[in-house]
């Protein structure tokens, strides 16, 4: 009743072996980008929302936001002004080094 089936499982063996070595060449470097791409736009957000804040806080005590540093998740962002192109109010930055070791920078206006 029992079939032998001798000789079969090195061969089976092997392309089971190399099917799983193909889908790991394609599929982890994909997922090492998402993590970049999603660790970048943590650090997008945690700038806009920082930058923000401390628009509304000056706004809120009728100030000028001071140059202060601060640290979220790892990163450091310094928040400092910057030069306007026109009379609109003073022009408020934020910068910061990304995953990438890229000086990033985003600028609001304070009215």
């Amino acid at each position: 009743m029992l079939q032998k089936n001798k000789g079969f499982f090195l061969p089976e063996m092997l392309l089971t072996l190399s099917a799983w070595l193909v889908i790991a060449t394609i599929f982890i470097p994909l997922i090492m980008n998402l993590v970049d791409q999603s660790v970048q736009l943590r650090q997008e957000f945690d700038s806009t929302n920082a930058l923000y804040e401390t628009l509304l806080k000056a706004q809120k005590e009728g100030v000028l936001p001071q140059t202060q540093m601060m640290t979220i998740n790892q990163t450091v962002y310094e928040i400092y002004e910057g030069t306007s192109g026109g009379n609109a109010g003073q022009e408020v930055c934020i910068k910061y080094e990304n995953v990438f070791k890229k000086l990033q920078s985003k600028c609001e206006i304070y009215e």
